[in-house]
């Protein structure tokens, strides 16, 4: 090594890392013989292998998986002899979509599945070995992450129904149950809710009952539960599972690990989907910063926390703020996504979701109109995502004076949400409440009072007295009674809902106020990611 440092053809760092020059690698390459290169090949495959850690989920593993990752193609790892040197190929599928590189960790999901698949009698490979459905189950995970939604759902439903016949693997074995955790994040995608939560429900059982409550996968399948939850509107269940995560992960890792950042992350979802619209902006004011230290800025997962940051401060009044964060989510998320991905679309609704609160209208309805176009174009238009979508855009509408058009949307929506998802779900409840006030505006006192009685009885059921969005509830049925004469009562209702918000968002704050002005109350919808 002295000699070849002497003459300029390698570089050793002082961590003892050999860079050869790239013109000397080629001409040695040219001159091996072909057994002499064959086994080069092979002595290198075996040094990649052990120098692998595995565990690409465990942070403290990256900095070897970067090293790792740029041998893999020049080595020829994908087809290679050596068992573990393929292995070091399907841990970086899963090393690349966690630090954010999606496309990176498609490439070679595809590459991997490819040649894999076509091998026969060769351990762990062909269309139903181990390395090959591990690595179709994380390429789906990709795919998903990029918005190839069906392609992802459908290789993820083939790779659990191979490893549930397997008689190698079966139903309670790791690889089927992290391969069932990963199917329900694109049944939600899919607007399959239930479907979701009864298969997530069934894998947190065989988890606890394999692996015990403490186990990381069973933590982890625990949080993934939650998230159905939260897509279900039952914010107080969610709360109750990832406050039970972040207490574990408190117990066993740093402040800034990033398993403990995520659980907290989806704390302040559960936070602000319950209407504690403090706590969620103050935990994520005091995490957001580690988070992006850690990941980057343009990582999914903080890219996510970001838009929750965004609309928490919408929500506790703060709109200027909420403002410029809501402009710069979404733009990094068109720029990370491309337009017509899930987590593109939910960032452009909350920007305009907030312009509309800070008053350029026009501009509102420019952006949600764009936004429900591509929502249409991606999932349908009966998606729960689209309807959301179409539930904002009829408030800018309302807003505008275009009563009649937001009538007509609102109404359909109502309709659908209700068939979707029932009527006690909190996206639901906001149709109600929309709908409401384009019958009152209308001059449809009594079916506008009627609605919004049934609206305020189940959000008292669904959300709690205490949630903002039931105060909300609780001003416009009072508003509805003073429409249809009974104003001792409405009035007397309507103090209530101004005190209840003056409780939960503050006595300055836009919608208090407005209340006591005797405005009505909408009800926009911030669906939680998938």
């Amino acid at each position: 090594m002295r000699d070849l440092r002497r003459y300029g053809l390698a570089k050793v760092d002082p961590d003892q890392r050999i860079q050869v020059h790239r013109l000397f690698q080629g001409v040695l390459r040219d001159e091996l013989r072909e057994e002499a290169a064959r086994r080069g090949r092979t002595n290198v495959h075996h040094l990649l292998a052990s120098a692998n850690p595995g565990y690409p989920h465990d942070e403290d593993n990256w900095g070897i998986h970067a090293e790792l990752g740029p041998h893999i193609h020049p080595a020829g790892l994908i087809d290679s002899d050596v068992p573990d040197a393929r292995r070091v190929v399907l841990d970086q599928i899963r090393y690349l979509d966690l630090i954010g590189d999606l496309e990176g960790s498609r490439r070679l999901g595809d590459d991997a599945v490819d040649a894999w698949s076509k091998f026969e009698g060769v351990a762990g490979l062909g269309p139903n070995g181990e390395l090959t459905l591990r690595a179709a189950n994380y390429l789906a995970v990709a795919l998903r992450h990029l918005g190839f939604n069906e392609r992802a759902r459908t290789t993820s439903e083939q790779v659990l129904g191979r490893f549930r016949v397997s008689p190698e693997f079966g139903p309670d074995h790791e690889f089927t149950l992290y391969a069932a955790a990963a199917l329900a994040p694109h049944l939600r995608v899919a607007g399959l809710f239930r479907e979701a939560l009864a298969l997530d429900e069934d894998t947190v059982a065989r988890y606890r009952r394999v692996f015990g409550d403490e186990d990381e996968q069973t933590i982890n399948a625990r949080s993934n539960l939650a998230v159905n939850l939260r897509m279900l509107s039952d914010f107080a269940g969610a709360y109750a599972i990832d406050a039970e995560a972040v207490h574990a992960w408190q117990q066993v890792v740093s402040e800034n690990d990033n398993r403990l950042l995520f659980a907290q992350a989806n704390l302040a979802r559960d936070l602000y989907g319950l209407g504690r619209y403090e706590e969620a902006l103050g935990l994520l004011r005091a995490k957001l910063p580690p988070y992006r230290q850690q990941l980057g800025a343009q990582h999914p997962y903080v890219l996510l926390a970001g838009r929750t940051l965004a609309i928490a401060l919408r929500k506790v009044g703060r709109y200027n703020e909420a403002l410029a964060a809501a402009a710069e989510h979404d733009r990094d998320s068109e720029r990370r996504y491309g337009p017509q991905h899930e987590h593109a679309l939910a960032a452009a609704m909350t920007h305009a979701n907030t312009i509309r609160v800070t008053g350029d209208l026009p501009e509102a309805q420019r952006r949600a109109t764009k936004a429900l176009d591509l929502y249409r174009v991606a999932f349908g238009d009966t998606h729960p995502l689209t309807l959301a979508a179409a539930n904002n855009l009829a408030i800018v509408l309302r807003s505008l004076g275009d009563l009649e058009q937001a009538r007509r949307l609102d109404e359909r929506t109502f309709a659908r949400m209700r068939d979707a998802l029932g009527p006690d779900h909190g996206f639901t409840l906001c149709a109600a409440t929309n709908f409401a006030n384009d019958l009152a505006l209308a001059g449809e006192t009594e079916a506008a009072r009627s609605l919004s009685a049934q609206t305020l009885e189940l959000s008292r059921q669904a959300r709690g007295d205490r949630h903002p969005y039931t105060a909300a509830c609780v001003v416009n049925a009072g508003i509805d009674l003073i429409a249809v004469h009974r104003h001792d009562e409405g009035q007397a209702l309507l103090d209530q809902g101004v005190a209840a918000l003056a409780e939960s968002l503050g006595d300055d704050h836009p919608e208090t106020a407005g209340a006591r002005d005797g405005r009505r109350a909408e009800a926009d919808i911030e669906p939680p990611p998938t």
